[in-house]
């Protein structure tokens, strides 16, 4: 399953490129894709030998202002029963690869001039306290990499529904490293992003 999801968010990735590669765009930032070209390159992707013998089974969605390009499922939703991926039906959980979103999120915040990713989070978070006894910062950059030196970084109390502010505000770790110089994996961190 976790080669299927970084499969496909590879392929959504590359995908522009690849497209692009073939009709170079009028600028940078003007890839032109079309229905026709997307299911192309998705077909020949999921026909290639070295997809079908590692690949189950993926859904591919492709979305360009606002207008689905593509939904179309490849492979088996189960193998055993030879039931196919049904681009209607068929889920697959995301899971961590949900992270690579948030971060994309923040990445275009930060283009845009609307985020400095070296700035203290705390600067965009003034209804909530991120506790740090450090004295360092805690920037975008350091809740991106994992490097928020968080003292717990997932707490969750399973038995209660939240919403996401106060998840936030009652799950809050203290930062107890500096950030940047210590590497944990966070999932508190790119919830505090969203």
């Amino acid at each position: 399953m976790k080669k299927l999801i970084i499969l496909i968010f590879t392929t959504t990735l590359f995908l522009p490129s690849v497209v692009a590669a073939a009709d170079p765009p009028a600028s940078p930032s003007a890839v032109k894709l079309d229905k026709a070209g997307i299911e192309a390159f998705a077909t020949q992707f999921f026909e290639q030998k070295e997809v079908k013998e590692q690949l189950a089974g993926a859904l591919l969605v492709i979305v360009k202002d606002g207008q689905v390009l593509l939904n179309k499922g490849y492979g088996y939703a189960d193998i055993a029963a030879k039931r196919p991926v049904d681009a209607d039906t068929t889920l697959f959980r995301l899971a961590s690869v949900s992270k690579l979103f948030t971060a994309a999120g923040i990445m275009q915040l930060a283009e845009a001039g609307k985020v400095d990713l070296d700035k203290d989070v705390q600067t965009y978070l003034p209804d909530m306290k991120i506790p740090n006894t450090t004295g360092a910062p805690l920037t975008l950059k350091h809740l991106m990499t994992h490097t928020t030196g968080f003292d717990n970084a997932d707490n969750v109390d399973s038995d209660k529904s939240y919403s996401l502010r106060n998840y936030l505000n009652d799950m809050m770790p203290t930062v107890v490293r500096k950030p940047g110089e210590v590497f944990r994996y966070d999932n508190f961190a790119f919830t505090l992003q969203g």
